[in-house]
């Protein structure tokens, strides 16, 4: 991998990337949670939303910490089955506050985990062969370092 003169790698900068994404989007989470009122079933659907969209974050970490490539494909896969959730109590409060003016936000934090989603789930199905010569692993962290590239590349 190529280095700058600060030292920063280009799988660096992608990696921070990806986590600012899902550091943004969480924080949007956190945000449209504080407008959700406790009627209605409100506390509760706000509550399941925080806790699925913190979820992906924590998948992502265990993910990268995981020592082979089988529990790196299954906390990517744990990571956009909580996207998912987290996805479908978005759109619980868009169902809730019908008649507020942010709308508009929800629709596009959707959107952004519709985008996250699809980047999860081609990460999660994506296969690289190993790097020959390479420590098991230097070999995993290669191999997840070009997948996520990968991914970042296509979003």
């Amino acid at each position: 991998m190529k280095s700058n003169s600060t030292g920063t790698t280009a799988w660096d900068k992608q990696q921070a990337e990806l986590w600012d994404r899902i550091f943004q989007v969480t924080q949007d989470v956190a945000d449209l949670a504080g407008t959700v009122t406790d009627s209605r079933g409100g506390s509760v659907v706000r509550d399941q939303m925080v806790e699925a969209a913190m979820g992906v974050g924590l998948e992502v970490v265990r993910a990268n910490a995981s020592a082979t490539r089988a529990d790196f494909t299954k906390y990517v896969a744990a990571a956009r089955l909580s996207a998912i959730e987290a996805d479908y109590w978005i759109r619980m409060v868009y169902m809730l506050q019908q008649q507020d003016d942010n709308q508009q936000e929800i629709s596009s934090l959707i959107t952004q985990y519709a985008a996250l989603i699809d980047l999860l789930q081609r990460l999660s199905r994506s296969e690289n062969p190993a790097s020959a010569g390479l420590s098991r692993s230097e070999t995993r962290s290669q191999q997840q370092g070009q997948t996520l590239r990968q991914e970042l590349s296509r979003s």
